[in-house]
C-alpha cells in the first residue's frame, strides 16, 4: 500500500514538473511559444541546420500599427486582436514554429525551409490576418523573411529577418519582405 501511493506522488510530480515546463515556454495570452521558447528552438534548429547542412528560414511578423489600435479601442480590444492574430497565424506545417517574439510581434521558425517556401508561407500567413474577423475592423501584418545557409549564426538570421521587417513596414505594411529584395546599407540592423 505505501509503495502504491509513493508511486502515485511520483507519478503526481512528474505531470506537475511536465505541466510547469510547458507553462514556461508558453505565451499565456496567445498560447503560442513565448521569447524563451523562441530562443530555445532557433538555437536547436541553427545546430541542426549547420550540422544536417540544412536550411532554416525565420518570419519575423509586426501587427501594423498596434499602438494606435490599442489607443482607439482599448488594451483589451488589443490582447482579443492579438489571441486571433496568433490564431490566424497557425497556418503553419506542424515541423514549424510559431512564438510571440515580444508586445506585437510573432516569429515563425520554418526548418529545411528555403527562401520560396519561406516566402510562401510568409505570404499565406499574411492574407490570414487580412481575411480573419476582427469586430474593430481589418488587422494587417507586415513580414520580414530571412533564409540561414548552412554554417551561419542563429544572430544573423534574427538580424536579416529584422532588417526584412522594417523594411516592409517602411515600404506600406501589410506586404512580406525578403533580405535578397533589399539594396545593401540602406535599411537598420
Amino acid at each position: 500500500m505505501y509503495l502504491a501511493q509513493l508511486e502515485s506522488y511520483q507519478q503526481e510530480l512528474e505531470e506537475a514538473h511536465a505541466k510547469l515546463q510547458e507553462d514556461s515556454l508558453t505565451d499565456k495570452l496567445t498560447g503560442v511559444g513565448n521569447r524563451a521558447a523562441f530562443d530555445q528552438r532557433l538555437a536547436e534548429e541553427v545546430y541542426r541546420s549547420t550540422r544536417y547542412r540544412s536550411t532554416v528560414s525565420l518570419l519575423m511578423i509586426d501587427v501594423d500599427r498596434f499602438k494606435d489600435f490599442n489607443d482607439s479601442y482599448g488594451h483589451q480590444a488589443g490582447d482579443a486582436a492579438l489571441q486571433a492574430v496568433a490564431k490566424a497565424l497557425r497556418c503553419t506545417r506542424p515541423s514549424d514554429f510559431l512564438a510571440r517574439y515580444g508586445g506585437e510581434e510573432f516569429a515563425v521558425l520554418l526548418a529545411t525551409t528555403a527562401r520560396e517556401g519561406a516566402g510562401i508561407l510568409a505570404e499565406r500567413m499574411r492574407k490570414a490576418v487580412a481575411a480573419a474577423s476582427f469586430p474593430q475592423g481589418p488587422v494587417t501584418v507586415s513580414i520580414g523573411a530571412s533564409t540561414l545557409a548552412p554554417a551561419s549564426s542563429d544572430s544573423s538570421l534574427v538580424s536579416a529577418a529584422d532588417r526584412a521587417l522594417y523594411a516592409a513596414k517602411q515600404g506600406g505594411r501589410n506586404r512580406v519582405v525578403h533580405p535578397d529584395s533589399l539594396p545593401v546599407g540602406r535599411y537598420r540592423a
